[in-house]
This record gives C-alpha cells, structure tokens and sequence, in this order.
C-alpha cells in the first residue's frame, strides 16, 4: 500500500496551521512579556496578520481578511469582527495603526481615509 501525496489544498492548509501557530504563539509571548511601565507588551503593540493579496493572479488587494491584535492601551477596540465595504484598501487600516502609534501621517499607499479602530 502506498501514500498517496498530499494535494495542494492540503499543503497550504497545513502551511496555514503553522503560521497560525506562531502567530498566536508571539502574542501569547507578547501578552506573558512585561514593558517598562509593568503592563504586558502586547497592550502598547498592535500586530495585524492576514495577506496582501485576495486574488494573487489578479493582484487584488481588496476584501482581506486581516486579523489585527493587541494595541489596547492604545484605546483600539478589541474582541469584535469588522466587516468593510469590499473596496476598502488595506492601507485604510495601516495608517490607522499609524495614528494609533503616534505616527502623523495624511495618507499611506492607496488609503482613502484611516479606519475608525
């Protein structure tokens, strides 16, 4: 009897397991981590993760689904699910990552206007 190989749906599951893995182990590590202040690290810190790409054959940068943590002691609002118009750039929620870090910035990329987070 033999194995039969793993088919290319199958591989990028697995691929996406790992990077789940690690991603949720860096936050745990980050919320486990104290700053300088004695808090965890991950209240003063947003993370995001998710792809640059919906449709990679078409390089389509719209209706990603990104996943963005921490940041609490920054005033973002956690534990909800956001759903945006599907023409939303992905650059609207980096340059509010941006003002919520402190960064003064009028545009990023292709942003339109930063995200209320």
């Amino acid at each position: 009897h033999h194995r039969r190989k793993p088919d290319a749906m199958e591989k990028l599951r697995k691929i996406d397991h790992f990077y789940s893995e690690q991603f949720a182990y860096v936050l745990e590590k980050m919320r486990s981590t104290k700053d300088l202040h004695g808090r965890p690290l991950l209240e003063s810190t947003m993370l995001s993760w998710g792809s640059g790409l919906s449709d990679a054959d078409r390089h389509d940068h719209y209706n990603l689904p990104t996943v963005l943590a921490g940041g609490r002691g920054l005033g973002l609002q956690t534990g909800r699910c956001v759903r945006l118009a599907e023409d939303t750039p992905l650059a609207n929620l980096q340059l509010a990552i941006a003002h919520k870090m402190g960064v003064e910035l009028v545009a990023h990329g292709d942003s339109t206007a930063a995200l209320e987070i």
